[in-house]
């Protein structure tokens, strides 16, 4: 047998015990299997008692659905790297893993067996950086406020990512949040729709939302807090899970049969792997800020462009997008001959250009 074989069968066993009988079955099984796995509980060193009972007097507790033992991890999971010190980056981390076991352990229970290529794409399409992003954003205080107002009017909403503990320039982060509120604004009644009725995941629409990083590494980090502070009660995990979203999406995904398929790889599909994705980055005229376009070609032959993007990634996807729509109305077989014969000019016209 391969090594890969051998490694299988040894997840495959940690697996079979998590089902049978949990977490705790499944660490007795991997200490037996792999005794190098340290077995000491995490240990948090805690925060200074102004910065806890300054989140504590907050609301944070409230929009979370968790009231923590040790709000010293709370801070902790609310501090960014730029800090001098302890950051949210080991909860993070932890939250990481947390959240994908969670999620892998409701694909497993699922009724049908899904294939395991299957289950890695809707693992991926509930828990990439774009929808933990949205999610964060959506954990919003909007009691007082209209969701179909003007953004204008609503850019004083308030979300956990307010008490995140920056280092450097406070006003540098508030214009690059007030930057992503209103892409969220823009976007959200099209991602909502999206993620709750849509027969396709909304990936164009999440990737247009170009939230910070931060955005996302704060609901894992939270993962993270909440598990060391519950003594690893994944069921605490769930419910906070639950209450910002994650969980109702993964659920409809696998109960409506949603079209999670990345655009790049429907793409990929319909070209038979021909396709070839070229980003470019242009620097602004100001200088600070950069633009992103790409070009989606068969050969010599370019079926779609996509300009004006935030990101690498948004323009991939604006361009994923239009080439699938030239695929579609295009066969591929025209595309293909057009590209040939692109091809038999070019080597004519260097024959004749070298016979001169």
């Amino acid at each position: 047998m391969t090594a890969k074989v051998l490694a299988d069968v040894v997840e495959a066993l940690i697996g079979a015990a998590y089902i049978d009988g949990g977490l705790p079955r499944a660490h007795a099984v991997a200490q037996v299997l792999l005794p190098e796995i340290p077995s000491q509980e995490i240990r948090f060193q805690s925060n200074s008692r102004a910065e806890v009972s300054n989140l504590v007097h907050q609301d944070v507790q409230t929009w979370l659905g968790y009231n923590f033992k040790n709000p010293s991890l709370l801070v902790e999971a609310l501090t960014h790297p730029s800090c001098a010190g302890k950051s949210y980056q080991r909860l993070e981390f932890l939250g990481d893993a947390i959240l994908d076991m969670i999620i892998i352990s409701k694909l497993a229970r699922h009724p049908s067996e899904m294939a395991q290529g299957e289950m890695s794409m809707i693992k991926h399409a509930v828990s990439n950086r774009n929808i933990l992003a949205f999610l964060c954003l959506e954990l919003s205080s909007w009691d007082t406020l209209d969701k179909t107002a003007t953004v204008g009017a609503k850019m004083n909403l308030s979300g956990l990512w307010r008490f995140l503990r920056f280092g450097g320039s406070s006003l540098e982060q508030e214009e690059s949040q007030r930057a992503v509120l209103r892409r969220y604004l823009g976007l959200r009644g099209e991602i909502v729709f999206g993620l709750q009725k849509a027969e396709e995941y909304p990936w164009q629409a999440l990737i247009k939302l170009n939230a910070d990083k931060y955005f996302a590494d704060l609901i894992e980090s939270t993962v993270g807090a909440i598990f060391v502070d519950s003594g690893g009660d994944l069921t605490a995990c769930e419910m906070f899970l639950e209450r910002i979203g994650l969980l109702s999406c993964l659920g409809r995904i696998m109960r409506d049969g949603v079209d999670i398929a990345h655009p790049k790889n429907v793409v990929q599909r319909l070209s038979r792997a021909l396709v070839k994705f070229d980003v470019k980055r242009t620097l602004t005229a100001e200088g600070s800020d950069a633009i992103y376009g790409c070009t989606v070609s068969i050969g010599d032959v370019s079926i779609a462009v996509a300009k004006a993007c935030l990101c690498h990634e948004e323009a991939e996807v604006e361009a994923a997008v239009a080439a699938i729509r030239r695929l579609k109305q295009t066969p591929l077989d025209a595309l293909a001959a057009t590209d040939t014969k692109n091809d038999v000019n070019s080597a004519v016209n260097l024959l004749w250009n070298n016979t001169l």
